[in-house]
This record gives structure tokens, C-alpha cells and sequence, in this order.
């Protein structure tokens, strides 16, 4: 039996290494182009990397129903005074990713 799980498990691991799902949350500094409620009441945020490279523009981002109203307020505040964000998100994660964190800064 362990034979078994031994080779599934490498069989397993292998598959997922050569699928290159071994893709992480990361840090962005972000502009808010818009932000508001949705459908079913649930907060989007759509926002720009600003590097030189962006890793993604004009990208819709959704809110946790846990956080919606701190995240809504806070992208609000960054919009409002010009301030930039700085999000953790994982790309991959789906057609529109979930905010983790988020911040304003300068």
C-alpha cells in the first residue's frame, strides 16, 4: 500500500511541476481606474500595474465578501486623493482573481 501512495504521490507532483502550477500570490503597485458594487452586491475593483512592464491593465479584481467594505472604502480613498495601491493578489488564481490585501501609498 505504501508503494502505491509513494508512486502516486511522485506521479502527482510530477504532473503539477510540468504544469507549471506552482504559481504564488505577489505584490503589485496598482492605479484604481474604477471600483464599485456588482451584480449581487459584491465589490470589483479594476485596477493597472504600474511597472514599466505591467503584468496586467485595466483587470478586474473581486473583493472578499469578509473585507467588502474596508476594500471599498479603501480603493475609494485611492481614487479620491490620487494615491496609488499596493495589492497582493494571485494572478492565476481565476479569470478575476481575488484581492488578499491591499494599501494606500504615496
Amino acid at each position: 500500500m505504501n508503494r502505491i501512495l509513494r508512486n502516486f504521490l511522485a506521479g502527482l507532483v510530477l504532473i503539477c511541476w510540468a504544469s507549471g502550477a506552482s504559481a504564488a500570490p505577489a505584490w503589485y503597485v496598482v492605479e484604481v481606474d474604477m471600483t464599485g458594487i456588482s451584480f449581487a452586491n459584491s465589490v470589483l475593483i479594476k485596477l493597472t500595474h504600474t511597472a514599466s512592464s505591467p503584468a496586467f491593465t485595466a483587470k478586474w479584481f473581486a473583493v472578499p465578501a469578509v473585507s467588502q467594505k474596508e476594500m471599498l472604502a479603501t480603493s475609494l480613498a485611492a481614487i479620491t486623493t490620487g494615491m496609488r495601491m499596493t495589492i497582493r493578489t494571485d494572478l492565476t488564481s481565476a479569470t478575476i482573481p481575488n484581492l488578499i490585501r491591499l494599501f494606500v501609498q504615496k
